[in-house]
């Protein structure tokens, strides 16, 4: 587990037993069918680590052959399928679960995107950032410079520290459904690396912003009859009474929003009618509401919120 200092947050085990759990868990996918994930487990951390650092941006990394057999190199562009990806979700206590969840390819994309890393001959580094606005930036230091023939043994890397508190619990066995797969936003990478490197391909999950707290802001707009006819071409805007109700309330995560957004739309008398018992049932429950086949775009099965600007720079949905 990397946080934004670079370090990793692991007590001492808990990397062995996260990477049996993923291997276990990847294996049960197989017999999972559509809309289920597997909790691999709680990743439970302090409040506060040793430097004073909150946990609030984190990523877990490991090698692209935990996923299954797959074949990537640094000749790869784009993206490449896989038949799992990881995730984060809260959990009880403040503490975070990594989810695996099959990449069907029609709950959940199976394509993840590929970045190459390049090789810092001054720094003797690799590093690649991803696209993203702020872009991330992860720099690898490898034990001997590529390239080198040497037989000699390597100078013996540093230790990387290890913080009392942060552990891993493993899930046995559980499997959940996850109505909201749909929704979903995994934000993964494959890195590769040059083939003198001796680095093998790493997948890299970073904990979503979508997953932060956050708080609502915003006016909405004036919306009379046929709000739903409106969700096409740019999107239907937020509804100045369901806004009225939202600013200011603060959510731990885009998903708590998003499932308060939806009860307060399906106990509006002026939106009601628009919905059917269906979606209104699912509603009332927090999720989100199926589209009919004709208004479907893509794979997506329901409706969505969207952000007009980046998160990082404050949102806006529709």
């Amino acid at each position: 587990m990397l946080t934004t200092a670079g370090r990793i947050l692991a007590a001492e085990g808990s990397a062995l037993t996260l990477q049996a759990a993923i291997r276990s868990s990847v294996g049960a996918l197989g017999s999972v069918a559509s809309g289920f994930l597997v909790g691999v487990g709680a990743l439970v951390y302090s409040s506060e680590l040793g430097n004073g650092e909150l946990p609030e941006r984190y990523a877990l990394s490991l090698p692209l052959s935990e996923l299954g057999e797959l074949s990537v190199s640094a000749q790869n562009t784009g993206t490449v399928e896989v038949p799992v990806r990881l995730g984060f979700r809260p959990s009880v206590d403040e503490q975070t679960e990594v989810i695996a969840i099959p990449a069907d390819g029609v709950h959940v994309s199976s394509s993840v995107r590929v970045i190459t890393a390049t090789y810092d001959a001054a720094r003797n580094v690799y590093s690649a950032s991803t696209p993203d606005d702020p872009e991330r930036t992860l720099i690898w230091t490898p034990i001997v410079h590529p390239g080198d023939s040497s037989t000699a043994l390597p100078v013996e890397s540093p230790p990387a520290p290890v913080y009392e508190g942060a552990t891993f619990v493993p899930s046995e066995g559980r499997i959940d459904t996850y109505p909201e797969l749909a929704d979903a936003r995994i934000d993964d990478y494959i890195f590769v690396f040059p083939a003198d490197s001796g680095l093998p391909p790493l997948y890299v999950v970073f904990r979503s912003r979508r997953d932060m707290p956050g708080a609502a802001s915003g006016e909405g707009q004036d919306v009379l009859t046929g709000w739903l006819g409106l969700t096409e071409g740019e999107g239907a805007p937020i509804p100045k009474q369901i806004a009225d109700q939202l600013r200011g309330r603060t959510f731990s995560s885009f998903s708590q929003f998003r499932g308060v957004f939806w009860k307060l739309v399906a106990a509006d008398e002026m939106l009601v009618p628009q919905f059917s018992i269906l979606n209104l049932d699912r509603m009332r429950r927090g999720y989100s509401p199926v589209v009919t086949e004709d208004q479907r775009v893509g794979r997506r099965e329901v409706l969505e919120i969207h952000h007009i600007n980046h998160i990082s720079k404050g949102g806006g949905g529709l």
